[in-house]
């Protein structure tokens, strides 16, 4: 007994000392080596009973079968499914040192698989291409392709990022929360700029027109927010009436923001005896030293757009006219920007 335990440790020890040939009587690179094929194709190993998806691996562009292999070259196919459904492989040219995974459809077992879709592809510089072969000239080539809504999407929490979006290829470029922020370009000196090309002295360089779309049309009073810019006061023809604006708080995170505010179907209103009423009124923490339309009023009228159609001053009539006001956040304040006052004597009778 004891030598049959001697022999078999003697041989179990010399077996695992061994390479294991296929198709050769010199296996020298490795503990298993496997030479030749099956059939007319290029597969040398196949890993699944039979009826059972498995990989394969292959030979000359070697490649790894997923549910594939290669018994016999077929134009127009890449092997066979060895059994229904999907499959795929991913392949590697050794001449030209480019990297592939190809998808396939469903099909039955014992199929061929037809042509593929490019899922992935690799050249030999590292550089990658979706959908597509990867480009010498860039790092990521993404292409679309029609069945596709996007050709990328990037989801956030809340919100997607999509491009080439829909049948017109939109681009959308959102934040993933409500209230995140979209920063570009953030560099010293950093330039952006829309519908042209080129080198250019300003932030920000536009070619078209610019349409704002929050404006915002009020007959009430109102608190204005960090979505508007532009508010329309709709006195209404109407002397009895007041619309209060209030500017929010000018907050660091406010810092250079602007808010134009206009007044339309103001009431003509008779100078002193009727301007407690008949005005758009804006109220804030107001930075500015100003210089008085007239002494006696300034104070009151200073944040107020107004159309004053008969005005006395000094035994005279003066018409006093604003109707727009733009207010800038600097350093803690909000100043006056611009406004389009006009006080003259012009067409009083």
């Amino acid at each position: 007994m004891k030598n049959i335990f001697l022999l078999l440790f003697l041989y179990t020890d010399v077996a695992y000392a061994q390479n294991v040939g296929i198709g050769t009587i010199n296996p020298t690179r490795a503990k298993l080596e496997v030479h030749g094929v099956a059939g007319a194709g290029a597969t040398n190993a196949i890993f699944s009973a039979p009826g059972n998806a498995g990989i394969s691996l292959q030979q000359n562009w070697p490649t790894i079968g997923f549910n594939q292999y290669r018994d016999l070259i077929t134009p127009g196919s890449h092997g066979k499914r060895m059994t229904g459904g999907y499959a795929s492989l991913w392949t590697f040219d050794h001449n030209s040192g480019n990297m592939a995974i190809d998808m396939y459809g469903t099909g039955a077992a014992e199929s061929f698989t037809g042509a593929g879709n490019l899922a992935w592809h690799f050249n030999n510089s590292g550089n990658m291409g979706i959908r597509n072969a990867a480009s010498a000239s860039a790092s990521l080539w993404v292409s679309r392709i029609a069945s596709n809504t996007s050709a990328v999407a990037i989801s956030g929490t809340t919100h997607t990022s999509h491009f080439m979006y829909s049948a017109n290829q939109d681009t959308y470029i959102r934040g993933g929360l409500d209230g995140s922020k979209v920063v570009i370009n953030d560099i010293p000196k950093g330039r952006v700029n829309i519908g042209l090309a080129g080198n250019f002295s300003s932030t920000l360089n536009v070619r078209g027109s610019v349409a704002h779309t929050s404006v915002r049309t009020t007959a009430t009073s109102y608190v204005l927010g960090d979505n508007d810019y532009e508010i329309f006061c709709d006195m209404q023809n109407t002397v009895s009436k007041i619309i209060n604006i209030v500017l929010p708080a000018p907050s660091a995170e406010r810092e250079g923001r602007v808010y134009r505010i206009v007044a339309v179907n103001l009431p003509k209103i008779d100078g002193a005896s009727q301007m407690a009423s008949g005005y758009v009124g804006i109220s804030g923490d107001m930075g500015d030293n100003y210089v008085y339309d007239y002494i006696n009023y300034a104070s009151a009228h200073r944040h107020r757009l107004f159309y004053a159609e008969q005005f006395n001053v000094i035994g005279a009539d003066y018409r006093w006219i604003r109707t727009a006001v733009t207010y800038i956040c600097v350093s803690g304040k909000w100043l006056k920007l611009h406004d389009n006052e006009s006080f003259d004597s012009d067409d009083i009778f």
